[in-house]
């Protein structure tokens, strides 16, 4: 044993050393802290990264505001800057700007419909030049259809007359019969053929209202049962009236105009 250490020491003396390799040592632990850091940096994101993960799945999630939406369309709107007008479910087109009944003795004097005149004077009252006018007419038709054109308006039979000119006069008329009404465009202007055209164009067929029904020689009580009878309220008041007591002088809506199931009419009685 004693020879084996002294050959070991022997061998040890032998071998040359040098000066500690200090800047290597120091060099080596610098890139031992670089990874350390880099390592530490990584672990952080990561942590972060997973806390971001662990915190959305783990927090409410963010309330959504609410998305707004176009409210559904109503079926029976008229077209912009245009009101219906009709009898039952089937109504026509016409302008906002133009009134009910402006006539003298039955001849419009400006733009208006006609519905539900009752008895007019039998005078004969001239049309002035650049009228327009559209007529209800509830009821089977009194005029010769035999040359009338078939067609359909929204599923329901129709028949359309000719659009003809006499007298200064242009003329039109749509006949629904399963519906019992026929609208008659007319018009006095020089472009009447293309005005009335354009009028009649305007027959539509209501899917979810109906209108308020005529009351010309009516008592309350059989028109309250008409009124009951579409589905509508009704709401009487009375008024001194050229009339016997008991007749209909008026409605609120105005009798054409579109309604729907469960509305109010208010019926204006003579007294």
């Amino acid at each position: 044993m004693d020879d084996l250490n002294t050959l070991l020491e022997e061998r040890v003396a032998d071998i040359p050393v040098g000066a500690p390799p200090i800047d290597a040592m120091r060099s080596a632990v610098r890139r031992r802290r670089s990874r350390m850091t880099a390592l530490g940096a990584a672990a952080a994101v990561a942590v972060i990264a997973a806390g971001g993960v662990a915190w959305q799945q783990l927090d409410e999630p963010a309330a959504r505001p609410p998305v707004a939406s176009d409210p559904p369309a109503d079926p029976d709107a008229p077209p912009e800057g245009s009101r219906y007008v009709g009898y039952g479910p089937a109504v026509i087109a016409v302008p906002e700007a133009w009134g009910t009944n402006d006539t003298e003795c039955g001849t419009p004097q400006e733009d208006t419909v006609v519905i539900d005149q009752g008895a007019i004077c039998l005078a004969l009252i001239p049309r002035p030049a650049d009228v327009e006018s559209v007529e209800v007419r509830p009821g089977e038709t009194f005029e010769d259809t035999s040359a009338w054109t078939s067609a359909e308006i929204d599923g329901e039979e129709a028949l359309r007359s000719p659009v003809e000119t006499a007298d200064g006069l242009t003329s039109g008329s749509v006949y629904l019969p399963e519906l019992g009404v026929t609208f008659v465009a007319q018009s006095s202007s020089a472009d009447g053929e293309a005005i009335v055209e354009n009028l009649l164009a305007g027959v539509t067929i209501l899917e979810e209202h109906t209108t308020v029904p005529g009351f010309a020689l009516l008592e309350v009580d059989a028109y309250a049962a008409e009124l009951q009878e579409l589905g509508l309220a009704v709401e009487i008041v009375t008024d001194e009236g050229r009339t016997k007591g008991g007749w209909v002088l008026s409605t609120d809506p105005a009798v054409g105009s579109v309604v729907a199931p469960g509305d109010t009419i208010t019926v204006t009685v003579a007294r």
